[in-house]
């Protein structure tokens, strides 16, 4: 048994991610407490753990999406993991893209209907 298998997180992690870039879009976004913290978390349709949303990121989305969490729902984004500084040390992390900035309406569109692709379901997060 892998140990990340028993101790399973409800937040998505890079090893999630395996390496590809995820095509997602967003469903909400909220604060949720982790820890002692309060932390913006996004959660994404058709998937089940949610994303913590760290300074970095929000600050892409905001200038991108707009400072309001409240419209970022709708909205496409592509996950991808890259070196990060984390205490000291480089580790994988993850880091956001937005490609366009208009909201998607199909729940599921489809690249041959002239939408936006649909996410990437082989990604297990």
């Amino acid at each position: 048994m892998r140990i990340s298998e028993h101790f399973a997180s409800a937040y998505i992690k890079a090893e999630d991610l395996q390496g590809r870039r995820a095509h997602v879009v967003i469903a909400s976004v909220g604060v949720e407490d982790i820890g002692d913290e309060h932390k913006l978390v996004a959660y994404f349709r058709g998937r089940q753990k949610g994303f913590i949303v760290n300074r970095t990121n929000a600050g892409i989305l905001a200038n991108e999406l707009g400072d309001e969490t409240d419209g970022w729902a709708g909205h496409e984004i592509i996950l991808y993991t890259a070196k990060v500084n984390f205490q000291g040390r480089m580790v994988d992390g993850i880091r956001v893209d937005v490609p366009s900035r208009e909201p998607l309406r199909p729940a599921n569109p489809t690249p041959q209907s002239g939408g936006s692709p649909v996410p990437d379901d082989d990604i297990p997060f």
